[in-house]
């Protein structure tokens, strides 16, 4: 027999499992109308490259203030 939680999850285990679905899962959450610049809160951001020890962190620079960010900082 099993039982259906009372609450419904947004994503499943299975789904974080994957990590590009987890990173793309957490940019999602992070900036659910785009991407934003922390500093200024442009929405003039372009990526730019990645971390190199972390290849699915993406990095990005505002185009508005210049100002460099990736998934996890701001």
């Amino acid at each position: 027999m099993t039982t259906k939680s009372s609450t419904n999850p947004e994503i499943g285990i299975l789904e974080l499992i994957d990590p590009a679905k987890c990173y793309e899962f957490f940019r999602e959450k992070k900036w659910p109308c785009g991407i934003c610049c922390p500093k200024c809160t442009s929405n003039r951001v372009k990526k730019n490259g990645h971390k190199r020890n972390a290849p699915l962190c993406r990095n990005y620079k505002c185009n508005n203030c210049g100002c460099r960010f990736n998934d996890f900082t701001g």
